[in-house]
């Protein structure tokens, strides 16, 4: 069915069933579908995008659409600050996951006291990987409480990764270029 593409009501609907289903695919291309001249709408649209992605777990694709969307949203002055606060939040959510996904992964190979060169130069790579994505989960950690007084979370969960980005910098990967 060829869907009108300026009928955002029916296309948003057709989203919020698909999305109840877990039929992301479709969520997603129907919203691509959409094509208004209305900022606001466009960004309320990519917002949706970023959302479905983290509904279907794809963090990375999350965090590809989430950045552009979050830098879009901090230079329009027309987004509320509490829309703004919550898209930084699970752009820093997304990041912080792939950060501990890699991070754990560090851990099992540091314990494993593996000699591996292979192994160890990866354990490397993924260490300065999962700070990348740390250093910038506690930047969009911080811009959401910015937005958003009434959020303490944000900037404990900043702080806390703080300590993980000293943990990997002053403890793991000092290990790791030992054994290399």
């Amino acid at each position: 069915t060829v869907i009108d593409k300026n009928n955002i009501q029916l296309i948003l609907r057709i989203v919020k069933y698909a999305k109840l289903d877990k039929n992301y695919e479709l969520a997603i291309s129907s919203l691509k579908k959409v094509s208004t001249k209305d900022d606001q709408m466009q960004v309320m649209i990519d917002r949706e995008i970023f959302m479905t992605y983290i509904d279907m777990e794809n963090y990375i694709k999350a965090i590809e659409h989430g950045q552009t969307l979050v830098n879009i949203m901090l230079e329009n002055t027309d987004i509320e600050d509490l829309v703004l606060s919550e898209a930084c939040y699970n752009l820093a959510i997304c990041n912080r996951y792939k950060g501990y996904e890699l991070y754990n992964s560090v851990v099992d190979i540091i314990n494993s006291a593996t000699d591996d060169k292979g192994i160890l130069q990866k354990a490397l790579e993924e260490a300065d990987s999962a700070i990348e994505y740390f250093t910038v989960s506690k930047e969009r950690f911080y811009d959401a409480s910015s937005f958003n007084p009434d959020d303490k979370t944000s900037s404990n969960n900043a702080k806390e990764l703080n300590k993980v980005i000293k943990q990997l910098k002053k403890l793991f990967i000092p290990a790791i270029k030992e054994k290399l």
